[in-house]
């Protein structure tokens, strides 16, 4: 529970942010509902390169050994966790809605023995320098260990679904 007071003592604190979120201590609270969570993250930085943010807070998370993290949400972020739960580096990802329009994402990644599965993850294509392959030129990732997340025509999906399906595209990231 937040003790600091209302959402109204949280609207005029020092931090505030154009989403709606304010930071008091080491907590982060939504300025809508008065709702708190706790980010391993700095949250302010999310406004260029979103796909590379998000992949750049799971690194940290990661490195830092974080049972969870909290992200702004959307469709794309949303896809790429359901991508990386299905490959068994993510226990669970959800939703939540902070305020009307206002979603975040809350994502743990998932360890064995107390170390995570995710060794490196690679941003390949990126704002200034698309990376674009057909069908047969998809990367594999340390021989099938790792996997690509590739945006096809159908969607976001795994280098192995996508060469199933003959599809080409933009290569997005590499995780092993």
């Amino acid at each position: 529970m937040l003790y600091y007071g209302s959402p109204a003592c949280v609207l005029s604190s020092v931090w505030r942010f154009p989403f709606g979120i304010a930071r008091v201590g080491r907590f982060w609270v939504c300025a809508w509902s008065g709702k708190e969570f706790l980010v391993g993250n700095d949250i302010r930085k999310f406004f260029m390169d979103t796909i590379g943010d998000f992949l750049t807070v799971l690194r940290n998370a990661v490195a830092a050994r974080l049972p969870s993290f909290v992200v702004p949400s959307s469709r794309l972020r949303r896809d790429i966790s359901r991508i990386l739960k299905n490959a068994g580096y993510v226990d669970v990802y959800e939703e939540s809605v902070c305020a009307p329009g206002r979603r975040m994402l809350r994502v743990a990644p998932r360890y064995v023995n107390g170390k995570s599965p995710i060794r490196s993850v690679r941003r390949c294509s990126q704002p200034g320098r698309r990376l674009y392959c057909q069908a047969k030129c998809l990367p594999r990732v340390l021989n099938g260990f790792g996997i690509a997340i590739i945006s096809t025509s159908a969607g976001l999906m795994r280098d192995s679904e996508a060469r199933r399906k003959n599809l080409g595209g933009e290569v997005v990231c590499e995780v092993w």
